[in-house]
């Protein structure tokens, strides 16, 4: 239930009507490769997937998806593009550790999915949906979710860039 990784701040969007969203602020470089480029602003939740096991049929696909809106707020045309990444990697074993191996365990992956959308502003307030959807292997035990925008030459500077309304769906 926490969201964690590069600088980003909930803001208040708009004063009517009090909703709250996720502005990304600044990539940061990944805590297990420091010296890295941080080229992407990212936020990961890991999420426990064993308390859903009882409730799985063992004659039907279990389908985990993820979806969010995205708002690239920037005038139009403004460059560089921004591709945003909705993302999910599904792991067995043991979660512990997973933060300072990231992203080195990410191949360690039984299945992942991911939603990449690719804007260059004049959004002027409208979201734009992204969703993705993996086949949950009986043997995951947590997710971890990706959500990130990428600004497409570097060095990656961010602004007016949003993310909102993120669902994860077992199916």
């Amino acid at each position: 239930g926490v969201w964690s990784g590069d600088e980003a701040v909930t803001i208040e969007r708009t004063a009517s009507d009090g909703r709250h969203v996720l502005r990304f602020v600044n990539p940061g470089a990944d805590e297990a490769d420091p010296a890295g480029r941080a080229i992407s602003c990212d936020v990961f939740q890991m999420v426990d997937l064993r308390p859903l096991r009882a409730g799985l049929s063992a004659e039907a696909d279990a389908v985990l998806e993820l979806s969010a809106r995205f708002l690239d707020d920037r005038p139009a045309n403004t460059k560089p593009s921004v591709t945003f990444t909705a993302q999910i990697f599904l792991f067995s074993g043991d979660p512990a550790g997973m933060q300072a191996r990231w992203p080195r365990a990410a191949p360690e992956a039984i299945a992942s999915g991911a939603a990449l959308l690719t804007t260059l502003g004049g959004d002027a307030g409208r979201w734009r949906h992204g969703t993705t959807r993996v086949f949950m292997p009986r043997e995951a035990d947590f997710a971890v979710i990706q959500l990130a925008a990428r600004p497409n030459i570097r060095p990656a500077v961010l602004d007016s860039l949003y993310v909102d309304d993120v669902r994860l769906t077992l199916k």
